[in-house]
């Protein structure tokens, strides 16, 4: 035994010097990149990155990375038409470095860090943000914490001084804790109503509890002051030793963003936070995989609150940090979401099993491990064949990995990246700085990539792919089914915080062995044809006018009874993107509230239809919307200019030639049915916004309950005549506006007539919203939770 103890303790020395070494090597290569530079007024030492910056010739703010005589890394912006100034300091801790007797306790550190002995008055912070038309926030992921504010450029310095004393002498008041225990608390009774919450506790919960990924996260009064209590400890005193431990500058990020000078940014960067303390790089590392294989070939069946059917197969996957640049779980999320003959998507949307597929990992920068996830829609029916889904999930891995990984679609993600990289949209301060200071603690991305990372050209890499591939096989992973009701499924556990109730099944060997990957089902998967909506060319037709040349309003170029084009080319950004919008009105007497049900299960209906079609669209940098309302259908398109008038194009068409199938008539209603329902399962605050406020004040909306009701009313041949008729007589409102010359308008209002070949719909036929009128006085519109055990409430 003690032998074992001795050889187990020498593996971990080894490690934890393995890594050490690991990081002082690359800490020595980092800091041949920067050399020494002191402040332009006060001369405080810093160090500046000498290198090149890897900058999108469309981002047009100056930039400088510095890192501060306390290792900290300061990435500053200068922006000079920035309204608002930002900021967010970055450090990598997070709620997987909570004690496993205190789960919560970074997220409570969280909430208690927002005072400083500089600054004593509880409240000094807040109001002064507020007095300054500012923001400010923070929040607890797996891997960091994030603290972050935007305020007026003219208090940047003030602001800054304030943020910093957080991190360099935080107060954290015997008086505040109490207080910020109850707001954590009050914190997770806020998400207990929320389906993807709970679906990601129980997801931890049924790891491998001897790893931080089980711990539950945002803890509450029971995890923080009742186990604090039970075992002899002072709360207070656990945070202190939390924050002494790991916060150190060495493990920092910080980006800041102003309209001042880069000097003067980098004066107010290096004078607020080199006193921070550095205490060496104290991030504790996470050893071994949550997904061991104890946990590993199991089916989950656990109750949603919503009534949804969901199908999620997990795989644990190692760290993937390092391939940051090639990002292979991009290339498996392209070819899973792609809805073309012959795909995974399109055969278990003919089979009328599912709705939608997603991908995803629990964060590109997991240290140690990482997770694939395949998430799939069902409808009712796939929920009585999700073993056969599961067969097919597995036979088309096996065909991916047949074909090997494809440089061809690596090239349509990469092309579109290097246009978003090279037509860069600057974003808001405030996403700017959360993002940047986020992004870097990474510790395999160079200097030169951090101002690029996550926005830049990837890089196709064949091993990659392949490596990742190896790890999605049938004996590694696990089932998670959720649903409202499962028949003949007798839940026999209920998850600790949440109180979801689930029941752990072993999968049943025809899951779990090779054989799953030869699916015996007779259709034939292969790769998709490539996406004809990748740009060809991205020239720009436009010109950057001076300011008091810029046309402020589309022109109306064309009037007719039929419809009506406006065009405003873009003068202010020079690039290739556009936007086109046709709003189609067809409505000739004023609605009722079967025709909002009809026209809001078409509107789903079609959602179903085109979410897979046009999906290569939205790959290839376009994003579009399609509504089809009681009066109007409205069509809205943006992106690249080059192919959107393509897009219009294909969405009418599909629009114009659409016939009801029953099978996707059946799950819209399916979806619609649980679409009002769910509605009632929002947190309270989210169903006075958006359900019942717009009752009070516009007509032709009615309650969820009424819509519900007439769902029942609507059949095939009811909603098809709803898709004939609304082309019959029509009148168009077109918009085109970006990178376009005025010949391109016309070409696109010639198109949209072609494809509609209507009838006109004059004027007086044509119905609009209205606001309702209130009368004055004192009006109190009470509704009740549907869930009457609920604990959370709100008014507006």
């Amino acid at each position: 035994m003690q032998n074992q103890l001795w050889f187990h303790a020498t593996l971990v020395a080894i490690f934890i010097g393995l890594y050490g070494w690991y990081h002082s090597i690359t800490d020595h290569a980092l800091q041949l990149d920067f050399v020494a530079r002191t402040t332009a007024n006060l001369k405080l030492p810093y160090m500046e990155f000498s290198g090149k910056l890897e900058q999108s010739p469309g981002d047009l703010r100056e930039h400088k990375l510095i890192k501060l005589s306390n290792n900290l890394v300061v990435m500053c912006a200068k922006d000079v038409d920035a309204t608002q100034a930002a900021a967010s300091l970055s450090i990598n801790i997070g709620s997987l470095d909570d004690p496993s007797e205190l789960n919560g306790l970074a997220h409570f550190l969280e909430h208690m860090l927002f005072m400083a002995k500089k600054y004593p008055d509880e409240s000094e912070y807040i109001a002064f943000i507020k007095k300054n038309a500012g923001e400010y926030n923070a929040f607890t992921s797996l891997h960091s914490t994030t603290y972050f504010f935007g305020i007026t450029n003219q208090v940047l310095e003030e602001t800054l001084d304030r943020f910093s004393r957080f991190f360099i002498d935080p107060l954290f008041a015997p008086s505040s804790v109490t207080r910020e225990l109850h707001a954590v608390d009050s914190e997770h009774k806020g998400n207990l109503q929320s389906d993807l919450r709970r679906a990601f506790q129980l997801n931890r919960a049924l790891s491998n509890t001897s790893h931080p990924y089980s711990y539950f996260s945002t803890g509450n009064l029971e995890t923080l002051r009742d186990s604090s209590q039970q075992r002899g400890l002072d709360i207070r005193n656990e945070m202190i030793r939390f924050y002494e431990t790991y916060y150190s500058a060495d493990i920092m990020k910080l980006a800041v963003v102003g309209n001042h000078s880069i000097e003067q940014l980098v004066e107010w960067s290096v004078a607020k936070f080199s006193d921070i303390k550095s205490k060496g790089n104290t991030k504790p590392q996470v050893i071994g995989q949550p997904l061991t294989s104890d946990v590993m070939g199991k089916v989950v069946h656990y109750q949603t609150l919503s009534n949804i059917y969901l199908l999620s197969l997990e795989f644990g996957l190692p760290e993937f940090k390092a391939q940051y640049k090639t990002r292979p779980d991009l290339y498996l999320e392209l070819l899973f979401k792609r809805q073309t003959p012959g795909s995974l998507f399109h055969y278990l949307k003919q089979k009328g099993w599912a709705t939608d597929i997603n991908t995803d990992t629990l964060s590109q920068d997991m240290d140690g491990f990482n997770m694939f996830e395949i998430e799939i829609n069902m409808t009712p029916d796939g929920l009585k064949h999700y073993n056969n889904i599961i067969g097919a999930v597995f036979e088309y891995l096996r065909v991916l990995v047949a074909y090997g990984p494809q440089k061809l679609f690596y090239d349509e993600i990469s092309a579109v990246t290097e246009l978003n990289f090279r037509f860069y949209e600057t974003p808001g301060v405030v996403n700017w700085v959360l993002d940047r200071s986020q992004r870097c603690h990474n510790p395999h991305i160079v200097p030169e990539h951090y101002l690029s990372a996550g926005n830049g050209v990837l890089d196709f890499s064949y091993k990659d792919v392949a490596d990742f591939m190896t790890h999605l096989h049938p004996q590694n992973y696990r089932v998670f089914l959720g649903a409202q009701n499962h028949s003949d499924v007798e839940f026999t556990t209920t998850e600790k915080y949440f109180g979801t109730p689930y029941r752990v099944d072993t999968l049943p060997l025809n899951l779990t062995d090779e054989t799953i990957m030869y699916w015996t089902e007779q259709y034939r998967f292969h790769l998709p044809t490539p996406n004809s909506f990748i740009p060809k060319s991205t020239k720009v037709v436009g010109k950057i006018m001076p300011p008091t040349e810029v046309a402020l309003a589309p022109s109306l170029l064309y009037r007719t009874d039929a419809y009506e084009l406006w065009f405003k080319q873009d003068d202010q950004f020079a690039r290739p993107h556009g936007y086109i919008r046709v709003e189609i009105a067809y409505a000739q007497t004023a609605p009722l509230s079967f025709d909002c049900a009809a026209a809001q299960l078409l509107d789903k209906y079609v959602a179903i239809i085109l979410d897979g079609e046009l999906y290569n669209a939205k790959v290839a940098g376009m994003d579009y919307s399609v509504s089809f309302l009681t009066t109007k259908v409205d069509i809205e398109v943006s992106g690249f200019s080059a192919k959107l008038q393509n897009l219009v194009d294909a969405i009418l068409h599909r629009l114009k030639t659409l016939n009801i199938e029953d099978h996707i008539f059946q799950d819209s209603l399916t979806q619609m049915r649980q679409n009002y329902q769910n509605k009632r399962n929002r947190q309270p605050f989210q169903q006075l916004q958006r359900i019942e406020h717009p009752h009070f004040n516009l007509a032709y909306v009615w309650s969820f309950e009424t819509l519900g009701q007439q769902l029942a009313n609507i059949t095939i041949d009811s909603l098809q005549r709803l898709v004939t008729s609304a082309f019959e007589r029509t009148y168009a409102k077109i918009i085109v506006s970006g990178d376009y010359y005025e010949s391109d308008a016309v070409d696109t209002a010639r198109n949209v007539q072609q494809i509609l070949d209507s009838q006109p719909l004059s004027a007086d036929k044509q119905i609009h919203g209205r606001v309702v009128a209130i009368e004055p006085g004192h009006y109190i519109h009470r509704t009740q939770m549907s869930d009457a055990s609920s604990l959370n409430g709100a008014s507006l």
